[in-house]
């Protein structure tokens, strides 16, 4: 506990004290069933919630990209994550123990090859599943220089200052920003005295405006 700050060494602490009276209530479980299902139940619930935290970090810096160069923003994403990280963790590896098996020409290669297959297949069929606009799949306009470059710079700022009232405003503006981009749709520049060319999203092919 006292390599932990303060906070988690009192939660640790606290998660000890519960354990222990419920083995005292549960006289009955002379194996301490109950303690490590409550244990098991409480890592899990730390483990998600550290994917959740991780997963809404990346999606904090990606959200802006991916308008930028896509055009699209994804709502369910941080959530899809919880399926696509573990799956990515578990589909890695064995890509690169594929590849040292196949220098060698080993029987267990097929078996190998299968099971990679099948994980790519469960990622992909999840993220053909929840691409769709009811998901919270939406497209946007391509947001101005201004607005993307405070919202990096307010992420930053939010990130490095040691004030905690400097700190507050920063993440204040990058909310602000980043409402501004998702919700109000910003109006194309289109000079008079140029051809303009516009490619329409139409699902099934191309549909190209002049």
């Amino acid at each position: 506990d006292s390599r932990c700050p303060p906070h988690i060494a009192d939660f640790r602490i606290w998660l000890r004290l519960k354990f222990e009276a419920l083995q005292a209530s549960a006289r009955w479980d002379r194996w301490h069933l109950s303690s490590r299902l409550a244990l098991i139940s409480v890592r899990t619930l730390v483990a998600v919630g550290e994917l959740l935290v991780v997963s809404f970090a990346i999606q904090l810096v990606f959200v802006v990209l991916m308008a930028i160069f896509f055009h699209r923003v994804s709502l369910i994403a941080p959530f899809l994550n919880l399926l696509a990280v573990p799956l990515v963790g578990v589909l890695v590896p064995l890509g690169f123990l594929l590849l040292s098996l196949c220098l060698f020409g080993l029987p267990i290669e097929l078996f190998a090859d299968k099971l990679c297959g099948s994980l790519v297949h469960v990622l992909l069929r999840a993220a053909e599943q929840f691409s769709g606009a009811e998901w919270g799949n939406f497209r946007v306009p391509t947001p101005p220089v201004w607005a993307s470059s405070l919202y990096f710079v307010s992420l930053i700022l939010a990130l490095s200052l040691p004030a905690k009232w400097p700190r507050r405003f920063c993440i204040g503006a990058a909310t602000v920003t980043l409402t501004l981009i998702l919700a109000c749709p910003f109006a194309p520049k289109t000079p008079a005295d140029r051809l303009q060319l516009t490619a329409l999203d139409v699902r099934q092919g191309d549909s190209l405006f002049l």
